[in-house]
């Protein structure tokens, strides 16, 4: 894949959406093989983390338009004994709960054509993320104060809004750093960001 202003990150265009166009651009160019190479490459160093190995209840996403695919790591979490949890969002309300995951889980289309767990009537719904360790989240772009820019829609945001949060991991590709995105003080911000590249420590030293 030719280089997108990797390792330097791109130039602030004049808004987030902006932003948000051009990196989401960018990464519909990625081909298949791109995406699955890169993808593991993420998650294996994502399984290096303290923070990871030391999470018992674990967040994970299924991915859409390119993004970083965290199957691997759903795959490892699960074989490590710890407790999966995915999205189901409602589209609606605008509403993101956390629903829990095994192997034997069926999956079926949800709100934006993205597949997600049916909930069981035996099994707990997190409408917050305070019973989650850490959390990996999905990003458009990213900088180093931690910032992520997502899709606009605030289903993350609402749902980690009530206090104490997780841990949360941003799984990204090197290209979607950016030098700054636009912030302000009510903002979640990541504690990591893993890329093919490197493992970004950005408002929390790591776990010992």
């Amino acid at each position: 894949m030719q280089s997108h202003g990797i390792g330097g990150g791109l130039l602030l265009p004049e808004s987030k959406s902006d932003l948000r166009t051009r990196l989401r651009k960018i990464r519909r160019q990625m081909n298949r093989h791109e995406v699955v190479s890169l993808s593991r490459q993420i998650c294996a160093r994502a399984t290096t983390l303290t923070l990871y190995q030391n999470a018992r209840t674990v967040g994970l996403y299924v991915a859409m338009d390119n993004e970083v695919d965290p199957s691997c790591l759903l795959t490892d979490a699960l074989q490590c004994n710890r407790q999966v949890f995915l999205p189901v969002t409602n589209r609606q309300e605008k509403t993101l709960n956390f629903v829990p995951y095994r192997t034997e889980t069926p999956l079926r289309k949800g709100a934006y054509g993205i597949p997600e767990p049916a909930p069981q009537a035996d099994t707990p719904t997190l409408k917050t993320a305070e019973g989650l360790d850490l959390l990996f989240l999905p990003l458009v772009g990213f900088d180093r104060q931690g910032v992520r820019l997502g899709y606009g829609g605030g289903f993350f945001d609402r749902f980690l809004e009530p206090a104490p949060r997780p841990l949360l991991a941003g799984l990204a590709y090197g290209f979607q750093e950016v030098t700054a995105i636009p912030g302000d003080a009510l903002d979640v911000r990541l504690d990591v960001v893993v890329t093919e590249q490197e493992i970004l420590f950005l408002t929390k030293p790591p776990a010992s």
